[in-house]
């Protein structure tokens, strides 16, 4: 869009994404002088629910060393690490809020499944674990 050029008065520019897709979008801004000269603004991370239904689970980063966060969560849903076999290798206990981070350090390397779930529902999101 237009900007209004060199000016002393703040300036107020607005664009609706028509379509968002659900999940986790990022979004920055993007200015070009009269110059041909760029400057970005900052990234900003923005979680899109799906209609009715619990957000997807986000996790990042994908793959992980330490620590994996997780994003779209349910009150008193119970978050599980299962191996590549399906056995419950960590019990990350309960979610107390819509984000929540857990400390990964005593997995070894290698792909995991995060299972969340509460009495109504169940999801499965997958993850890798690495020590680079």
């Amino acid at each position: 869009m237009q900007g209004a050029g060199t000016t002393q008065v703040m300036q107020h520019y607005a664009l609706l994404d028509e379509a968002p897709l659900p999940g986790l979008a990022y979004y920055r801004l993007r200015q070009t002088d009269f110059d041909g000269s760029e400057t970005w603004s900052r990234i900003v991370a923005v979680l899109m629910p799906i209609g009715e239904e619990a957000s997807p689970l986000v996790l990042w980063p994908n793959p992980a060393t330490d620590a994996l966060s997780i994003a779209g969560l349910l009150p008193d849903e119970h978050l599980v690490i299962l191996d590549a076999a399906g056995r419950v290798v960590l019990d990350a206990g309960v979610a107390n809020d819509a984000r929540a981070t857990i400390d990964l350090r005593a997995l070894s390397e290698g792909a995991y499944f995060l299972r969340v779930g509460n009495r109504a529902q169940e999801r499965t999101a997958r993850f890798i674990r690495t020590t680079r």
